[in-house]
């Protein structure tokens, strides 16, 4: 069993020098092995990643690059620093044809962070759970670029250092980024251009 991903991986220069400025100042062991990113599904494989390559070279090739606007940072009940990126239809449809696609190679049977806590789930979120693996999916997605996750005791401490910071661009989308994830690191596997 693999766990994948497929994600959008954003480079922010400006954003990342201050990303390291709060590392700095709080003495924060940079956690997100990831690049700052957009995962549009992370799912538990049934290994069949030529098949699942393929799939996502042919949904690329019906999606032209486009933009997404980001409007504000926010900070995550997770403790997670974000970028919140506007409502974009082209995105959303790129998501949702993921989801369904990449959920055929779902490992049903897989142990997943998400099942740990099914008890605590309405009945809507527990069928979101059992045919997909994930709650924050198709009209729960809530886009974001993820870019750092802090210990709770430091959260008003960093809301502050970042007061100031009121982040308002756009970004070009031009190719998402299929992964294999581990527990402390991150392989691509492809890189995959949308079509041009």
């Amino acid at each position: 069993m693999l766990k994948l991903g497929v994600i959008i991986e954003i480079n922010l220069p400006k954003v990342d020098k201050k990303i390291i400025e709060i590392n700095n100042k709080f003495s924060i062991r940079h956690y997100s092995y990831l690049p700052p990113h957009i995962s549009i599904y992370i799912w538990e494989s049934n290994n069949e990643l030529n098949n699942i390559v393929k799939k996502i070279k042919t949904i690329t090739k019906s999606f032209d690059r486009f933009y997404i606007k980001i409007n504000k940072l926010n900070f995550s009940k997770y403790h997670t620093i974000q970028l919140k990126v506007s409502k974009n239809p082209i995105l959303n449809k790129f998501h949702k044809i993921i989801i369904e696609e990449m959920s055929k190679y779902r490992d049903k049977t897989a142990p997943s962070k998400t099942k740990e806590f099914y008890p605590s789930f309405n009945e809507e979120e527990r069928k979101l759970i059992d045919k997909f693996g994930r709650l924050n999916i198709l009209n729960n997605f809530e886009p974001h670029i993820t870019l750092e996750k802090f210990p709770v005791e430091l959260t008003q401490k960093i809301k502050e250092f970042l007061s100031d910071f009121k982040p308002k661009f756009n970004i070009e989308i031009k190719e998402v980024s299929l992964l294999e994830i581990k527990k402390d690191n991150y392989k691509t596997i492809k890189k995959i251009k949308l079509n041009i």
